[in-house]
């Protein structure tokens, strides 16, 4: 699975986003077997390590609400606060140890302050990188980006469950959120934690399957080429 998303071969040796990974591959399985407490408490551990890990909560909330009538839209409000209400706990407690250890709740958002980070069109922090091509980093948000809208593509396709819709609305939050933030933020380390949209890529065709999974382990190796040269941290 990692062959997808180059930029994990060497996130794996951060272990929050690693163990953030972890959590969101629990996570869809209990949510494709409609275990909605274990998804969110899944979900908790993941918002608890890293700090994106809370928008799982839209993730698992949103396919819920556009799959239900609004006539019965009460009955969806226990799934509901299973799994999005608990994801959202695990950032709760996460700025509640905050205020326990450093005294501030809010320090983890002075630390972002000082990133630049804005409100912009994804159009403007992807594009740049087409003028870069030939740096790696640059190539890997490219193919990530062809490779998140492939995946959307795949999602539509028939059979489509309530789990396609959540990786869906995962892919589309995870990719698009970093791009719209702009300032130093690393792409690299956030196209990490999009690997388990990859599983939306068991309904791609195979010749296409086959020429996206080559373009990423090529990606892949020299991306870790470069981490282990210590040209990327």
């Amino acid at each position: 699975l990692a062959a997808f998303f180059p930029g994990f071969v060497y996130e794996h040796a951060l272990f929050p986003i690693s163990l953030l990974a972890m959590c969101h591959v629990v996570a869809f399985k209990a949510y494709e077997q409609r275990r909605f407490l274990l998804a969110g408490l899944a979900g908790a551990c993941g918002a608890f390590s890293y700090s994106s890990g809370v928008f799982l909560a839209a993730a698992l909330g949103l396919p819920l609400l556009w799959s239900t009538r609004p006539a019965n839209l009460r009955t969806r409000i226990p799934e509901l606060m299973a799994a999005s209400g608990i994801t959202a706990l695990g950032f709760a407690a996460f700025l509640a140890l905050l205020q326990l250890e450093v005294g501030s709740w809010r320090a983890y958002f002075l630390v972002q302050d000082k990133y630049g980070f804005g409100v912009n069109g994804p159009w403007k922090t992807l594009l740049p990188h087409l003028h870069t091509l030939g740096k790696v980093p640059s190539q890997q948000t490219i193919f990530v980006a062809m490779l998140a809208i492939t995946l959307l593509w795949a999602a539509t396709r028939a059979p489509r469950t309530l789990l396609d819709g959540a990786l869906s609305t995962f892919l589309v939050v995870y990719w698009l959120v970093p791009l719209m933030l702009g300032g130093q933020l690393s792409l690299y380390r956030a196209e990490a934690v999009l690997l388990p949209a990859v599983l939306l890529a068991r309904k791609l065709p195979t010749p296409l399957l086959a020429i996206t999974l080559a373009v990423a382990v090529m990606i892949g190796l020299r991306m870790g080429a470069l981490f282990f040269r210590g040209v990327l941290v």
